[in-house]
């Protein structure tokens, strides 16, 4: 739907090009709600938008989705009406499978927010959120196969500390071994990056790691993507230095290549990646990507994402294919006052 505001795309994508692009909206049957339209590799789209969430009560918002290399995908989201987590997982033809699932162990108002889903090629998603409920603030995970099973006897703690937030997901997709960050009050100055890894089956895999090296002022809005089974990158937004080149206000990885703002990142099978950053300009927000090689190199320049530079580009995700295609989703001033979900797919 074109009318009414539309905002918050994710983006997920095959190992063969085709992607799936979920944002929450006015769409059918629901003006708050979440909603997705499939596309194949050329960018034509597969069927038609449709809604994700079944129950309509209240708005629906901060959705997360994720695709294996099967083209099955799973989105999850947060609801206004009861703050809990929600799960939906469809076939590769984009047809729901079973019901919208309950994620999060309901702990009482003002529960659970901020999701991020990984999905497996064996279909189980792993999803991860923060409880904000005054006796359970924590990140959290919990695994939930196809059918709508939760798997474990319970939603395991990631971080206890009650300050800990935003986190995010990447997830081998044939080993089904996985990586959670997260910021928190930890480092002695401001928030700092923190990061944690499990086994498929939920056991842990390496304990909690500070991911920056500067600690000075804060680091938040981290992204994190597998490169292959046991290397991963960071990124994330906050004050840092390289080469001698102090930057309060930057975006920095693992390896500490740095861009400017609101990073984003995404793999191809060969552990190459791109990181897609909002940039002012004269006319507003433009998106800027840059490319790099699996040893964090930089592959060419920098360069625009958005064509169309009148009004802000922000907001934005990505999705890189087995062979480094990838595509960018973010949300475009309509000039109306409103917002579009736009994308643009990059070889």
């Amino acid at each position: 739907s074109s009318s009414g505001a539309q905002s918050s795309s994710s983006i997920a994508m095959a190992s063969d090009g085709r992607f799936i692009i979920v944002w929450q909206g006015n769409g059918s049957g629901d003006s708050d709600g979440i909603h997705g339209q499939l596309f194949d590799a050329t960018g034509s789209k597969v069927n038609s938008e449709f809604r994700v969430n079944t129950t309509d009560a209240g708005i629906e918002f901060s959705p997360s989705v994720s695709m294996n290399d099967n083209g099955e995908f799973s989105v999850i989201w947060e609801s206004g009406a009861d703050e809990n987590i929600y799960l939906q997982f469809y076939d590769q033809t984009g047809t729901a499978q079973g019901g919208e699932v309950t994620v999060n162990t309901t702990f009482g108002v003002t529960d659970s927010n901020a999701p991020s889903v990984a999905l497996g090629n064996d279909a189980i998603s792993t999803v991860t959120w923060r409880s904000d409920n005054a006796l359970k603030k924590a990140i959290y995970f919990r695994q939930v196969d196809n059918a709508g099973n939760k798997l474990g006897s319970s939603a395991t703690s990631v971080s206890p500390d009650s300050d800990a937030t935003a986190p995010s997901i990447a997830l081998d997709k044939n080993t089904g071994d996985f990586i959670i960050t997260w910021e928190q009050s930890a480092d002695g100055s401001g928030t700092g990056i923190y990061a944690k890894a499990y086994k498929a089956d939920r056991s842990l895999l390496w304990d909690t790691i500070q991911v920056n090296v500067t600690t000075g002022g804060s680091q938040d809005m981290a992204s994190v993507a597998m490169l292959d089974a046991s290397n991963y990158v960071i990124v994330w937004k906050g004050n840092g230095a390289q080469s001698g080149n102090v930057d309060a206000d930057g975006v920095f990885l693992r390896q500490y290549g740095k861009l400017n703002s609101f990073p984003t990142v995404a793999a191809d099978a060969a552990g190459n990646y791109v990181i897609i950053e909002e940039s002012l300009s004269g006319s507003g927000i433009d998106l800027v990507g840059q490319r790099y090689d699996a040893s964090g190199n930089p592959v060419g320049s920098a360069f625009t994402i958005n064509v169309t530079t009148a009004g802000d580009q922000f907001d934005p995700d990505v999705a890189m294919d087995a062979s480094g295609n990838f595509v960018v989703a973010w949300s475009s001033a309509d000039g109306t006052g409103g917002n579009d979900i736009v994308y643009r797919l990059f070889d």
